[in-house]
């Protein structure tokens, strides 16, 4: 946590009328709505008063690093409408961005280069969330090294994956004497239990779990050439020529309220187990992992372009897209305080 401050709009509403709205959508979106509008500063519209522009925003259901977007709307100071449109995977979420049926989406950075690989119109314009990687081993594995030979589990095409290539390669070590196994996202900690792997490289929840049952970080997954990259705010190139002060709005937005959560995890948390089940104190551990930062630097530019080269290396996408074509950072500007 403690991610770099952004500029963007604060929004005008108190934690405590924060929560309570936030609350009311998440209870009108568990009680069956497709979609959740925020409900706040609901007003009669006119001819002469259209009232606040909406937007679709899409995003997973039940995580941390996919929250945000129910928080949007608190910080736009009443001048856009926030739908959240769900989608149960990252492909139905690149889907939705190219059929129009959203104009925003947050998403897992190797997805979002995927989808440009593949010429689709996709526009990265905000970072999102930064780490929430773990590679941990059981007792008895402390280095790379030891695990020579030892099955290490990692979900095939995920950002894991090229982190846990590009470590053993900087690590001097031949690929071909690493026993890598491909493992289901939903069965790492699973494996793990039942002995089938000693280490793995995978989402923060899996590595919390593993380190409850006695596991131990091995490595920290975050220093190779594609740094801690995780999560990203996208949009199309066709809406930021429409209506570049509607994007530039939404990012405010999102820049506002990742640095709110940065600050207030036990509120969001809360709410977020109450609407879509969990754990308490696992979604706090989890959420304590991640690094809630907007910012498009130099170095994440370097680094999408490194994680673009490994997808392609690893055979994920046909070839790797320049960097520029998936990154438009007119939008985020760095504040002067971190």
């Amino acid at each position: 946590m403690g991610g770099t401050r952004m500029t963007g709009t604060s929004g005008g509403s108190g934690t405590r009328g924060r929560l309570g709205r936030l609350g009311a959508r998440l209870i009108a979106f568990t009680a069956g709505a497709a979609t959740v509008v925020a409900l706040a500063g609901c007003t009669t519209e006119s001819a002469d008063d259209p009232g606040p522009v909406s937007v679709r925003v899409g995003t997973l259901l039940g995580q941390a690093e996919y929250f945000a977007p129910f928080l949007y709307e608190e910080f736009t100071d009443g001048g856009m409408q926030v739908e959240i449109v769900p989608q149960d995977s990252q492909a139905a979420l690149a889907d939705a961005i190219s059929a129009g049926s959203v104009d925003f989406a947050l998403m897992g950075v190797v997805s979002a280069i995927t989808a440009v690989a593949a010429e689709r119109d996709l526009v990265i314009v905000a970072d999102a969330i930064e780490e929430g990687t773990s590679f941990v081993a059981r007792e008895g594995y402390d280095s790379l090294e030891q695990l020579v030979g030892r099955p290490i589990g990692y979900v095939a095409g995920s950002m894991q994956e090229i982190m846990l290539r590009l470590l053993i390669s900087d690590a001097g070590i031949d690929p071909a004497t690493m026993s890598l196994v491909p493992v289901a996202a939903s069965d790492l900690f699973g494996q793990f239990q039942t002995g089938a792997i000693d280490a793995f490289i995978g989402p923060e929840i899996d590595g919390v779990l593993a380190r409850e049952a006695g596991a131990h970080d091995l490595v920290d997954p975050t220093t190779t050439a594609v740094g801690a990259l995780n999560v990203v705010l996208v949009t199309d190139s066709v809406h930021i020529e429409a209506d570049p002060d509607e994007v530039q709005t939404l990012v405010n937005a999102h820049v506002a309220t990742l640095a709110w959560m940065d600050d207030n995890p036990a509120d969001w948390i809360l709410d977020m187990v109450g609407a879509f089940g969990g754990d308490v104190l696992l979604s706090r551990q989890v959420a304590e992992g991640l690094d809630y930062t907007a910012e498009l630097s130099n170095s994440m530019t370097a680094e999408l372009g490194a994680l673009a080269t490994e997808l392609a290396a690893a055979g994920v996408i046909p070839a790797a897209p320049p960097a520029s074509l998936a990154v438009d950072d007119a939008f985020v500007t760095e504040d002067d305080a971190s």
